[in-house]
């Protein structure tokens, strides 16, 4: 229906000379009730989409933490956060892969430097082949336990005679030699920026989420004041929208 006939429909509700200029002002109603009502659509989306995010990536850092510390190394937990949350943003890669990546690797070494030293060389052979992350963090964490099948199956340029040696220092320094620098050029250019982009969004609704939950109590809480506000918006609509 164009806007001219409704606002003659609407405008025919009312008497008196100012009928018209009610009938505009009743319009002008309706449609700031409708933006309303997407806005708090969109406001309750994002809300709930940044209390999953926070939910997913506390599930990962608290197994994470508890692996640091049935390992002793609990003290070192507020510097590893603060590692994957750096190395999410500058590799473009959600912290909710990072974590259990660097959590893998940390099993097998027992030794916080040395897994994020593995992880490295993971990131670039991850980039290089298009292997998952998590299948080479295994096949990486599986060869420093002295189990190498997992590595010759990536196809990663090793012979079988170097894989054979079980030397591992020789392995990691022949996967660096292969795939140095391609987790670098992997965010390069607007693929890359895009991507860093995107986790920088994720990181702001996991900073939202929390905030949501240490304000309201429970997404519970805040799901209902929204449909609140919504219910609201939705009854002035269908008010002015009977007019027409």
């Amino acid at each position: 229906m164009a806007k001219t006939d409704l606002s003659v429909k609407i405008g025919a509700q009312f008497v008196g000379k100012d009928a018209f200029d009610k009938a505009e002002k009743s319009l002008k109603k309706l449609a700031k009730q409708g933006a309303a009502l997407a806005l708090g659509g969109s406001i309750l989306n994002f809300g709930k989409n940044s209390v999953q995010a926070f939910y997913e990536s506390e599930k990962q850092a608290k197994s994470l933490y508890q692996t640091l510390n049935n390992l002793g190394l609990a003290f070192q937990a507020p510097a590893v956060n603060d590692y994957i949350k750096k190395l999410s943003l500058a590799s473009g890669i959600v912290d909710d892969e990072l974590n259990p990546a660097f959590q893998r690797l940390l099993i097998a070494t027992k030794d916080v430097n040395k897994a994020q030293e593995l992880l490295k060389t993971s990131l670039d052979v991850n980039a290089g082949t298009g292997k998952g992350l998590e299948a080479v963090t295994t096949a990486i964490s599986k060869a420093y336990l002295g189990n190498t099948t997992a590595l010759q199956r990536l196809g990663v340029g090793l012979t079988a005679a170097q894989l054979k040696a079980g030397d591992f220092d020789a392995t990691i320094t022949a996967l660096n030699n292969n795939f140095y620098g391609q987790a670098s050029a992997a965010v390069e250019g607007y693929t890359g920026q895009i991507d860093r982009l995107g986790i920088a969004y994720d990181q702001l609704k996991e900073r939202v989420g929390k905030s949501i939950l240490d304000i309201g109590g429970s997404i519970g809480r805040f799901i209902e004041y929204t449909k609140t506000g919504l219910s609201r918006s939705e009854e002035h609509t269908s008010e002015l929208q009977s007019l027409a």
